[in-house]
């Protein structure tokens, strides 16, 4: 006879489960790590540490995870992510959705941005232009490079184009895409602060005028 397995997929091995991964990914959001330190954690322990780093990723941008992408690649000025063929993931002719593969650049986008971007900047994405070259079937791969001097634009804020190309397991190319990103250099953390207590001191001030004309209007 042939051995049973006594742990079964269970409703509450799935709760378990699934509450095991909630404690761990908070754990790491605990670390106060930068996403290309995460990832080159993650990554010492092979393909599954990539896993969770995509699922962490997925986690803090949930709509990611609909496409259930695997981050293979990152670095700074580069990132690799990959998209299997699901069902899921088709359109009425079989083959891998725009939306899907629009994701997928945004996610690589994402990546790169997060990994090479000086800590001085921030960013937001503004715009995107796709281009579909042939037929998406198979598990993609998403590739977007940025040159060395990409940062290094005059003035700022700014807006800048991170180019993005997806290839098909035949390394032939089904799309290329540019999402415009707006980049600007993060506020002060003094005039940050001082501007909150300037804020604070203000509605105390105005709170202390209100209640003394009350005072004075109740004869107290």
């Amino acid at each position: 006879r042939q051995r049973r397995c006594s742990r079964r997929w269970t409703p509450s091995y799935a709760v378990a489960l699934a509450a095991s991964e909630a404690f761990a990914i908070t754990r790491v959001f605990r670390m106060n790590l930068n996403i290309l330190q995460l990832y080159q954690k993650c990554a010492q322990y092979g393909t599954v540490g990539k896993w969770f780093f995509s699922r962490v990723f997925c986690f803090k941008a949930p709509y990611f995870y609909t496409i259930r992408p695997f981050v293979e690649a990152l670095e700074v000025n580069k990132a690799v992510v990959s998209m299997p063929h699901r069902y899921m993931h088709n359109n009425h002719i079989g083959t891998q959705h725009a939306i899907a593969c629009c994701n997928l650049a945004e996610l690589a986008m994402g990546c790169v941005m997060e990994s090479s971007i000086p800590k001085t900047l921030r960013w937001i994405p503004a715009g995107m232009q796709v281009k579909y070259v042939s037929k998406a079937v198979g598990t993609l791969k998403a590739t977007s490079e940025l040159p060395e001097d990409f940062f290094h634009a005059d003035t700022y804020p700014a807006k800048l184009d991170v180019p993005i190309v997806l290839k098909d397991p035949n390394e032939q190319v089904v799309v290329t895409a540019a999402i415009t990103v707006y980049v600007s250099e993060k506020p002060k953390k003094k005039q940050m602060r001082s501007g909150q207590n300037q804020n604070q001191n203000q509605n105390q001030i105005s709170w202390g005028e209100n209640e003394l004309e009350r005072r004075t209007r109740c004869g107290t």
